[in-house]
């Protein structure tokens, strides 16, 4: 599951890729039946040194990032599918139907095309 934008923030996550070095990234494969190996995920690890407020007493904590790669292929699907949706809602604004309310402007167009991005 992935972590919390509140937990570990976009900008945090960059900063922890930028700062890897890419030997200490790890990589986690599986074996198929037939031998060959399929990359299920990467791995890697920061240590970030912590200091209590209210107390001196520093410690480092450890916190281990995954990429892993269903995840992010089951992503790019359901982004695949909102962009071919709206793709088709597009193509289809133009197209007469019976009860449908005519786009005459370009203004309208352009405000039912925005309209149609903001919903994906």
């Amino acid at each position: 599951m992935p972590l919390g934008l509140k937990q570990c923030s976009l900008k945090d996550i960059r900063a922890y890729v930028q700062s890897t070095d890419v030997k200490d990234i790890q990589s986690i494969e599986a074996t198929q039946k037939d031998g060959t190996k399929v990359l299920k995920a990467k791995v890697f690890e920061i240590k970030d040194p912590v200091k209590m407020v209210f107390a001196d007493q520093p410690w480092s904590e450890r916190r281990i990032v995954v990429y892993s790669v269903a995840h992010a292929d089951s992503q790019i699907t359901a982004f695949d599918k909102h962009l071919l949706k709206a793709q088709q809602e597009i193509g289809a604004l133009l197209s007469p139907k019976q009860g449908k309310k005519v786009l005459s402007s370009k203004e309208q167009i352009l405000g039912a095309i925005q309209q149609i991005e903001a919903q994906h």
